[in-house]
């Protein structure tokens, strides 16, 4: 009974560890999307022949009209409040670094979640035959009385 309860204990961990990485995974897809996006803005860009009107994005589904008067230069946040200059395809490059960068730790959390469903069915399976052993001890127990 005892490893039964342990056994459910690490059990629950586990479900505990899977929906986390699966909520990371998540945040990965939603930030690939996020630089695809990106990108996709960028290339809509660069085919403005400048002082066109257009819309600008803001925010996620906030827009400003505007006018682009410099297409062939970006400014890119760096850290610490730093900005340097990048063409469209300078910035695109970084971007696909990023989403690059991105995919390799989604792969990673991958390989994780599978090695916690394996280790998630073998617990399963073994709670299983505990509760067969228990069963049948039950029962014969209860046939010498």
């Amino acid at each position: 009974m005892v490893e039964l309860q342990q056994k459910y204990m690490e059990y629950q961990m586990i479900e505990q560890q899977k929906q986390k990485v699966v909520e990371h995974l998540q945040k990965f897809d939603e930030q690939i999307g996020e630089v695809e996006q990106i990108m996709t803005h960028i290339n809509e860009m660069t085919l403005l022949k400048g002082n066109e009107e257009t819309m600008l994005p803001l925010a996620n589904g906030i827009f400003a009209r505007g006018t682009i008067s410099n297409v062939a230069k970006l400014y890119v946040n760096v850290g610490a409040g730093i900005t340097v200059d990048k063409t469209p395809e300078q910035t695109i490059e970084l971007l696909e670094r990023q989403k690059e960068e991105i995919l390799q730790y989604k792969n990673q959390l991958l390989e994780t979640l599978q090695q916690l469903m394996i280790k998630s069915d073998e617990i399963e399976n073994d709670m299983k035959r505990l509760m067969e052993e228990q069963e049948k001890h039950k029962k014969a127990n209860h046939k010498k009385e």
